[in-house]
């Protein structure tokens, strides 16, 4: 929390943080340049009388879901989608530096934070406040990729999860679809439980295998 520097040369200097302690809680840099003047014969003190401060950071909370849509018993697509928890994506957090999305998800711009193959929960590392782009780079196996950039906000000292404020919910689309198939007793139109049935896919003719 304090330290006293060797003996310099009188002049003018700037004092620049290059990494904070290590600490359960993170903090952030402080990348100021703080003047100071040395004088010969004593000890500058301008920063005992205002210390030099740094501010926690904060998380996020991610989360991933698979969503297919909900068919009624005729198969027509209902008003809802079925919706799971979803492992396996590629999630990159970038500094949000403009209203640009796109540009600034892009180009030479790099991640903050990056995750592959994610569970379907996920805790950020440390974060300075600020906000941020949530964007998908690769969906798992089956699935297509959000097309959607999400925005956040990162508020320093908030770490733990609270809900609608640093969550954040990425949905894929299934790019496989699902037979809904009943079997009923003929005249009483009861369900009828026990049956075995092969699945064949249909292929153009001459199509070898």
């Amino acid at each position: 929390g304090q330290a006293v520097s060797e003996w310099l040369e009188p002049g003018d200097y700037v004092l620049i943080e290059q990494e904070t302690a290590d600490h359960p809680e993170g903090y952030e840099v402080d990348a100021t340049a703080h003047p100071f003047t040395v004088t010969a014969g004593k000890t500058d003190t301008t920063y005992v009388n205002a210390p030099l401060t740094n501010r926690l950071m904060g998380k996020l909370y991610l989360y991933k879901y698979g969503t297919f849509p909900i068919a009624g018993e005729d198969g027509t697509i209902t008003s809802g989608e079925s919706k799971y928890p979803l492992a396996g994506a590629t999630i990159e957090i970038y500094k949000k530096l403009s209203d640009d999305a796109v540009t600034d998800t892009s180009g030479s711009n790099l991640p903050v934070w990056r995750i592959e193959n994610m569970p379907s929960r996920q805790e950020t590392g440390w974060l300075p406040e600020g906000d941020y782009w949530i964007k998908e780079t690769a969906a798992p196996d089956q699935y297509t990729a959000s097309t959607q950039i999400y925005q956040a906000h990162v508020t320093s000292g908030q770490s733990e999860e609270i809900e609608g404020s640093n969550q954040v919910n990425i949905d894929n689309r299934s790019e496989k679809g699902r037979l809904r198939l009943f079997k009923r007793s003929h005249g009483t139109n009861a369900l009828l439980n026990g049956a075995e049935f092969l699945l064949y896919r249909q292929v153009p003719e001459g199509t070898p295998g």
